[in-house]
């Protein structure tokens, strides 16, 4: 298993909400990290993206960096 899915795994492990929002370690580089978390789960009322699930990602992000 390569590193992004190893801290992929990890994070749907321990933190269940990255797993329901789909939140999805695309690459993996040396201090950088590119995601991405689907709209249809992540979605509000007005058909855009949901302010929690955009700072859920932000912090998963700045999570699996740290």
């Amino acid at each position: 298993m390569n590193t992004a899915a190893a801290l992929q795994q990890t994070l749907h492990d321990h933190i269940p909400l990255s797993r329901a929002m789909g939140f999805t370690i695309v690459a993996l580089t040396d201090g950088q990290l590119q995601v991405t978390a689907p709209l249809a789960p992540n979605s509000n009322i007005h058909g855009t993206a949901f302010a929690g699930s955009l700072y859920s990602v932000a912090t998963l992000t700045a999570w699996a960096l740290a």
